[in-house]
């Protein structure tokens, strides 16, 4: 074989490896769904698991206001609707925080909280545990915040609400899962729908730092996200 010819075959070979492990390396860059958790809702003859960033059920109507099970993680909300009776209704969700706009392993301690528009509701009842209850949680792996609010009523329909607030210290490229919970259900004795939709939102960076998930959340007070979750956990590789 003539040698020019072997030497331009060997380039376009060398080439052609380098150019497939160069898009290997960025496959392995980005992160795929499944690297995301799991979120659920559980209720009473009902559960659902996904790992997808949105979700909602079919909007309903109860005592004249629209309710669904579900979650935004974009936007960071949850929700979930008990429809009186006996259980308890249950959305649970997890995802993957990291913070950018600061050197690789710098320690950034934020307050994270998560604010709980609440109702409850009833036809009608007497007596004792006439009432509805919204509850709703925090966890990190180091602690787990837990508050809940309750709307008596013994006829027709209340609001309430409540917070749940903790810090939070994330490591520049060191994820961090965060898990936030909403549970909802007639107190004994009453016979109560309850109903509840949390918004969580993290404050307290400093200049420059911005908060960014797996999800892909997008913190409002944000004007534009600085970095996606595979570029960031490119950088920090």
């Amino acid at each position: 074989m003539d040698s020019s010819r072997s030497n331009s075959i060997s380039r376009v070979a060398s080439s052609a490896l380098a150019l497939l492990l160069l898009v290997s390396a960025c496959a392995c860059a980005l992160p795929a769904r499944a690297e995301c958790p799991n979120d659920t809702i559980t209720k009473p003859g009902f559960t659902y698991e996904s790992s997808e960033p949105v979700y909602q059920t079919a909007d309903a109507t109860d005592f004249g206001r629209t309710v669904s099970d579900g979650w935004n993680l974009v936007n960071g909300t949850l929700r979930i609707h008990h429809w009186g009776g006996l259980g308890t209704s249950i959305v649970e969700v997890t995802d993957l925080f990291d913070v950018t706009g600061v050197d690789p392993g710098t320690e950034v301690v934020v307050l994270l909280r998560m604010d709980v528009a609440a109702w409850a509701a009833t036809d009608g009842c007497g007596g004792t545990g006439c009432a509805g209850y919204v509850g709703g949680s925090i966890a990190t792996p180091e602690q787990t915040v837990y508050q809940y609010g309750v709307g008596p009523t013994y006829g027709g329909l209340v609001d309430f609400s409540f917070w749940v607030i903790t810090s939070v210290t994330l490591t520049a490229g060191t994820p961090l899962p965060v898990s936030f919970k909403l549970d909802a259900m007639r107190v004994p004795g009453g016979s109560h729908s309850a109903d509840g939709v949390g918004t969580y939102r993290f404050s307290g960076l400093p200049a420059g730092a911005h908060v960014v998930s797996c999800q892909g959340y997008v913190d409002p007070t944000t004007p534009a996200l600085p970095s996606s979750w595979g570029a960031l956990k490119a950088a920090y590789r």
